[in-house]
């Protein structure tokens, strides 16, 4: 979220190194330097995109990656140094100013696979959702089960529907826009992971509901 805000926020950081012995050799209690990094839209490990980079091993400390983009440049002891940019907007550039919200719309995650139980669905929008990322099977698609249940909410004419994003499971590539998704209101995550549109989703839907407006954040961001 710190990306997408029109902010400098406070970066507060708390560096460990596993694996070390109490008394590290000499050269690991040197402070690395850190600044810039997140006014670029990246983040300190290793300065990848915020919006491409992700943990990919549960202990590893090298665990933050960007699979499929790879890294913005390096952060050694020496100096910061980059090597591209990231093109989307981020940080000043944001239209999104969260310093007056207290309380976010209601975003879930919907994870899909075969024959999954569509209550969740409908137990979702009892409880007020306004919006629904699915971790979607492949490029982003939903079982027969998921479609059907989504049409049948996306068509009735009584009460407010949520706006529905379809990211994937995968952990790499795009999901686009296609046809039978589109003519029903959905949103194509393009890069961004079911937790990142999550967050995407809930910055935009304090702006609007219109789904065009929706699509270009999601292309933009």
């Amino acid at each position: 979220m710190q990306q997408c805000q029109n902010s400098f926020g406070t970066l507060q950081l708390r560096c460990s190194r596993p694996g070390l012995p109490a008394t590290p050799p000499a050269g690991h209690n040197r402070p690395l330097p850190l600044v810039w990094v997140l006014s670029t839209g990246g983040t300190i490990a290793g300065t990848g995109a915020s919006s491409t980079v992700t943990k990919t091993n549960t202990y590893r400390v090298e665990t933050f990656r960007s699979p499929d983009l790879g890294y913005l440049g390096y952060v050694d002891e020496d100096k910061v140094s980059f090597y591209r940019a990231s093109t989307k907007r981020h940080t000043v550039n944001s239209e999104f100013d969260v310093s007056n919200i207290t309380e976010f719309p209601k975003v879930d995650i919907l994870y899909s696979y075969v024959e999954p139980n569509v209550a969740t669905i409908g137990a979702l929008l009892g409880n007020g959702v306004k919006g629904i990322v699915f971790a979607g099977t492949g490029a982003g698609g939903l079982s027969d089960l998921e479609r059907d249940a989504m049409k049948a909410i996306l068509s009735s004419p009584s009460g407010a529907k949520p706006v529905i994003v379809r990211s994937n499971r995968t952990g790499t590539g795009r999901v686009i826009a296609r046809k039978e998704y589109d003519e029903l209101g959905y949103v194509a995550a393009d890069t961004l992971n079911p937790q990142k549109s999550r967050i995407l989703l809930m910055l935009a839907l304090t702006r609007t509901d219109d789904v065009n407006e929706i699509r270009r954040m999601f292309s933009e961001y």
